[in-house]
């Protein structure tokens, strides 16, 4: 009996102590929602997307976004192998032309271009929207033509 008693006992010091050892950890980095990290963020991303890290670039989208990207692998596969092919035929560029943060939400406004079939470029103004949350910036709706469609809240 003494011996379950010790054993319980020590078991019981053992989660103690890495309980107590864990709430000594530090949380993971979070972020202030400011500029600066917003265009970390940005910049981030879009290098995940031209290197065709698509993993990484989905990962940089809003909870709200992941959830509603792709119905199925078999979805995601689809558009995975779309992304690539628009990267390869039309070599899309972005220039970041400036942020708007209102709270928690951002507008990103940039200036982009695809190559088109005679060799010439087409331009044109594009809006991201990016919202805060868990401590950081995410992508929530991307290459939107005008801030009108984002909401007004």
């Amino acid at each position: 009996m003494k011996s379950i008693s010790n054993t319980l006992l020590m078991l019981w010091l053992v989660s103690l102590s890495l309980g107590l050892w864990q709430c000594g950890q530090r949380e993971p980095s979070l972020h202030e929602p400011n500029e600066a990290r917003l265009r970390e963020r940005l910049s981030a991303a879009y290098e995940h997307f031209f290197k065709q890290q698509f993993d990484e670039f989905i990962e940089m989208r809003s909870d709200r976004e992941r959830r509603t990207m792709f119905e199925s692998e078999d979805e995601k596969q689809k558009g995975l192998k779309e992304w690539k092919m628009f990267l390869d035929r039309e070599k899309p560029t972005f220039e970041l032309l400036g942020v708007e943060i209102k709270g928690n939400k951002a507008t990103a406004k940039m200036r982009g271009s695809i190559l088109r079939e005679d060799g010439s470029r087409r331009t044109t103004i594009l809006y991201d929207l990016w919202v805060f949350e868990k401590g950081d910036w995410f992508l929530d709706d991307a290459q939107r033509t005008g801030p009108e469609y984002f909401s007004k809240d």
